[in-house]
């Protein structure tokens, strides 16, 4: 459904935001109650097991339900609008955010009615149809749609928008407001009305917990799209870096039951769109960042443009499975002929130009192709610098080669002349052109490709299905569907291409049908300020293509800030190891072995391809715990290195065994302990479970001990389960692995001192076993009951 949320008797009016409005300019000195619940929502105190509670109450008599439950949670926000803000202002800047938000949030009745439910025992909390009126073409079919309270805009969701007109409008969108709070709060109140509506027994309890829930989930989407746009509008203003702070939204509650059931609708929406590649759809409905999983504008979006096409990945018809790029021809196995593109305008009878090469060596440092100097017979060279046009393609799109021995077709070299010129440059770079075969001079080109999409004065992204995309017209429509094909396209799945956005995100262009350019930037911009919402927060998932950050001159705080390695390192875009692992977890190099030196080039200055070089390199840096938290194979045959992953990509699935082995993918490590790598190996503070491997005690009672020692310890005296330790927030409830694991992940190491610590491995743990005493979801256990205690731990 694409459908926006429009305003009317049954959603919101004008008339509600002006009384909302009102009653906050006299709420001065109120407290909100999310101010308790942003501590409180995952253990069920007693004040707010009433408040939930009094939610259920106020359901009970389906004629007054929806006007209770407003009334009943208006305590949970309260709103102050002091004056220096046009009342009329506000409300029209509010009423049209609201307008850009889903006309209702995703369907989870499934996962909300149990037991004796189902859907026609909700028909009394149903929108009458003689009610029903709608300002849009919406159609609304299922039981979801037509539920009261999901149609309504509550008043908490009303406050919310508001205060983020008055800030906008107030402080030019640099104010602030508790966005991420609001929406961890209510998630919180969700999760236990959760675990309150299993203790109902009768069918009109647990109806009225299914209300209640359906009111909580719809105003979290709501109230958390609003906040990720506030984030988008502040990055997109004033760049984005890839430290803590910037990377909050990571940091966002949710219920495990509601999104698996999210997720399994998100596979059935992609079947619809058989020219998507099932592995790039894998990467966005996977992200940390896709915290909304509201897909269906996207999806629409992307149809509009490719309805019809058939899929490219597996021999030029059908879908990949989406489990490894591995089966995708997209990635492997597509034979493509260098220098099979050509420009729009040509006969495809053009020559060929080859390299000047005196020419090339006679430039130091970084080269580009000089367009004064270049003729229709070969190509020379220039320095690249500030006026250069980086050009970044995707290789097997046809415009692959190489200067010494394929040549670059004169239309290509004609095309990108003439783009650099309108733009206003004087060269160009881009790696067919620019980079030979000879390794010398290639390893010298690949050290120097940081420097030349870090100072270019465009970098154009030119990937196959952008390039068919006509926008004469560009209509808000046309600009959505743009960024939804840059979501999923072949150019946002490559490892190399992924480097030089990093590089080069302060200035990225588009390469459209008819050699036509649109900015991402200006084009996110307007949809995030004028289109739909949940579409543009989307590009929280790629962040790697967002602004950065304009160049701080240190030398002017000198006297009142020591900057440090880490700011400059910050500033050139350069991120940590674990990072970079992250955002390569579902992109590959072209080359063997291009993986790693692309890791090294986004986590430093200096191209290494040896991996053991690599995390010697980076001795003395801080890593996340949880970052180790996956199936990676680790580093073999390196003193102090066992622990560190050989690669940041996916390798193959391993071969399926017995009893629980899956793939899980590294994250990001969000909210867990960081450890330091040293020379000793990484010492980092984990919640530790240890046992004798030999110990029978052990062994009756936790059962999984058994079946870990026999696959992983075998040969050690020590055995040990590790769990990320949390950084905030209770100590011996440990930071839970966030990807595709039903049970709680642990690690397995193995030692013969007791102090010394080998990895082997991840385990899932089943629920169903006897485990070491940790609940994830209860308090935290007391000092007799803890089975995990939190200790520096030495692995190597």
């Amino acid at each position: 459904m694409a459908c926006s949320l429009s305003p009317g008797p049954e959603t919101f009016t004008v008339d509600q935001l002006h009384a909302v409005w009102r009653e906050g300019q006299l709420a001065r000195g109120k407290r909100s109650l999310v101010e308790t619940v942003q501590y409180d929502a995952n253990n069920d105190l007693k004040y707010m097991r009433k408040f939930c509670l009094d939610l259920q109450a106020s359901v009970q008599d389906p004629l007054l339900h929806k006007e209770r439950i407003d009334a009943a949670f208006a305590p949970f926000l309260v709103a102050h609008f002091p004056g220096n803000v046009s009342a009329d202002a506000a409300v029209e800047y509010a009423s049209r955010l609201l307008s850009r938000l889903p006309a209702r949030p995703p369907n989870i009745l499934e996962s909300l009615l149990h037991d004796d439910l189902n859907a026609s025992s909700l028909k009394e909390y149903l929108i009458h149809p003689a009610h029903e009126t709608s300002a849009s073409n919406c159609t609304f079919s299922s039981t979801w749609d037509h539920l009261q309270i999901v149609a309504a805009v509550d008043t908490t969701t009303l406050r919310a928008a508001l205060m983020l007109a008055y800030s906008s409008i107030r402080y030019e969108g640099r104010g602030t407001w508790p966005g991420k709070t609001i929406a961890n709060a209510v998630m919180g109140l969700l999760s236990l009305t959760c675990r309150l509506s299993t203790e109902s027994v009768t069918t009109d309890a647990k109806r009225s917990w299914v209300v209640v829930k359906a009111f909580l989930w719809t105003l979290w989407q709501r109230a958390l799209m609003l906040y990720l746009r506030s984030k988008m509008e502040f990055q997109l203003d004033s760049g984005f870096t890839f430290n803590e702070q910037e990377l909050d939204i990571r940091g966002l509650a949710c219920v495990p039951e509601i999104f698996a059931q999210r997720l399994a609708e998100h596979s059935n929406d992609q079947k619809e769109a058989q020219y998507m590649c099932s592995w790039a759809y894998e990467l966005l409905r996977n992200d940390r960042a896709c915290a909304t999983t509201d897909l269906r504008r996207f999806h629409w979006c992307y149809n509009r443009l490719f309805r019809g096409r058939h899929a490219r990945c597996k021999d030029g018809q059908q879908q990949c499975e989406g489990g490894s790029p591995e089966n995708c021809q997209r990635f492997k196995g597509a034979v493509v002929s260098d220098q099979s593109a050509h420009s729009f305008d040509c006969d495809k009878s053009c020559r060929r130009l080859l390299w000047d090469r005196m020419s090339f060596t006679e430039v130091s440092g970084a080269k580009a192709v000089c367009l004064t100097t270049t003729d229709d017979k070969q190509l020379r060279y220039c320095k690249a610098s500030g006026k250069t046009l980086a050009v970044s393609h995707v290789w097997s799109h046809g415009q692959g080669g190489r200067p010494d021995t394929t040549g670059f077709n004169a239309c290509l070299h004609r095309r990108y002349e003439k783009l650099a010129i309108l733009i206003g440059c004087d060269s160009y770079w881009m790696d067919t052109p620019c980079i030979p075969n000879e390794k010398a001079l290639r390893t010298e080109c690949i050290n120097n490709i940081n420097k030349i999409f870090n100072q270019s004065m465009v970098t154009l992204v030119c990937d196959r299905d952008i390039m068919g995309i006509e926008i004469s017209n560009l209509s808000m429509d046309l600009q959505e569907s743009i960024l939804a094909t840059l979501l999923v396209c072949d150019w946002n799945l490559r490892a190399w291409t992924l480097l030089e956005a990093m590089r080069g995100r302060h200035n990225i262009h588009l390469l459209c049908k008819g050699d036509q350019v649109v900015s991402f930037k200006e084009t996110l911009k307007a949809v995030n300020e004028n289109g739909r919402i949940d579409l543009a927060i989307l590009f929280l998932t790629s962040q790697h293509l967002l602004p950065q950050p304009p160049p701080i001159d240190y030398g002017l705080f000198e006297e009142v800030w020591d900057t440090t390695e880490e700011d400059r390192m910050m500033q050139l875009g350069i991120i940590s190891l674990g990072e970079a692992s992250i955002l390569l977890s579902h992109r590959h190099g072209t080359r063997d072995g291009d993986d790693v030196v692309i890791w090294s080039l986004l986590a430093g200055e200096r191209a290494i391809k040896n991996v053991a070089e690599l995390w010697k390199s980076h001795e003395g840096a801080k890593i996340q715990t949880g970052f180790l938290m996956s199936s990676s194979q680790r580093l073999q045959g390196y003193n102090a290195l066992g622990w560190a992953p050989s690669c940041p990509t996916l390798q193959s699935s391993p071969s399926k065994e017995p009893d629980r082995v899956l793939f899980y993918l590294a994250y990001d490590g969000e909210n867990t302990q960081e450890g330091v790598i040293t020379s000793e190996g990484f010492w980092a503070k984990w919640l530790i479970h240890k046992f004798l491997v030999s110990s029978a005690h052990y062994g009756v009672r936790f059962p999984g001990n058994i079946t870990i020692s026999s696959r992983y310890l075998q040969n050690y005296c020590w055995g040990a389960i590790l769990r990320p330790a949390p950084r905030r927030g209770p100590r011996y409830i440990p930071a839970l692995y966030p990807g595709k694991a039903k049970d709680p992940l642990v690690a397995v190491c193995g030692s013969n001192d007791g102090r010394c610590w080998e990895w082997k491995g991840v385990y899932e743990w089943a629920t169903i076993d006897p485990s070491p005493e940790l609940d994830p979801y209860g308090k935290e256990p007391d000092a007799s009951q803890r089975d995990f205690i939190i200790e520096d731990v030495l692995l190597i």
